[in-house]
């Protein structure tokens, strides 16, 4: 029962995984068999909730945003400070939103390039640990929130193109070899900076259909918010030039 002791730490979580960008990501901790309630063994034994998914294979695909509502959903508020062409940090507020019922969570960040983490709210958490590059998470209920603040150091200068670049993803919301759908919203504000607004980049071919992600430059040209609804994964890239 090992095995399946570790599987019912993943359906604990809606039976998703989201994958991060490399500076951070869920952890979801093991669970013991002893600890584990009858309910949740009889769960386990039972294979239905796989039966009634469509599974997506990684292709990344626009899709209609009522397939998102009420799932785990992730929105990101970046922010370019004026000494960020020369540190390449970004200050960067993170909200984790519609958690489901699980014991504990870890969001980890990569300790290379992320720095000052702080929790600035938690609801409907029982209780969370911050350390160094980590936010443990425990007795999480269902919709639960965490909203974490930090600074990352993902700006880079593309010598080829001749523009500054934040290169996020792969954002996915996986589990085992199927990919589910999600929402993802980004902002990004660079008044601060010396920085223009140039293109969004999307890593991946997505497959043709009715829906696309919802792009809002603000009129003073210096805040984008994008919102995403996909399925498989996704890499944007956001580019700036200075002239």
């Amino acid at each position: 029962m090992k095995l399946k002791s570790q599987k019912v730490k993943l359906l604990a979580f809606l039976g998703m995984f989201l994958s991060l960008p490399p500076a951070y990501a869920l952890e979801l901790q093991t669970i013991p068999e002893e600890d584990l309630t009858p309910e949740e063994k009889a769960w386990l034994e039972d294979d239905s909730f796989f039966a009634s998914l469509e599974v997506s294979q990684g292709q990344l695909k626009w899709v209609d945003p009522q397939k998102t509502v009420g799932v785990y959903a992730l929105s990101n508020r970046l922010i370019l400070e004026s000494d960020a062409l020369k540190t390449g940090k970004v200050y960067f507020e993170q909200c984790h939103q519609n958690l489901d019922a699980i014991r504990a969570i870890d969001i980890v960040y990569n300790p290379e390039t992320t720095s000052d983490l702080k929790v600035v709210s938690a609801k409907g958490v029982g209780r969370y640990q911050l350390q160094t590059a980590k936010v443990e998470l425990y007795q999480v209920e269902q919709g639960a929130e965490v909203c974490i603040h930090g600074r990352n150091q993902t700006l880079t200068y593309d010598t080829v193109s001749q523009t500054w670049q934040i290169p996020r993803g792969p954002f996915m919301r996986k589990f085992l070899d199927g990919y589910y759908p999600m929402h993802l919203q980004e902002t990004i504000e660079w008044e601060a900076t010396a920085l223009k607004w140039a293109s969004l980049q999307i890593n991946e071919n997505p497959a043709a259909g009715t829906y696309s992600p919802k792009q809002n430059l603000d009129s003073s040209k210096s805040t984008l918010k994008v919102d995403y609804w996909f399925e498989g994964k996704l890499r944007p890239v956001y580019k700036f030039k200075t002239s």
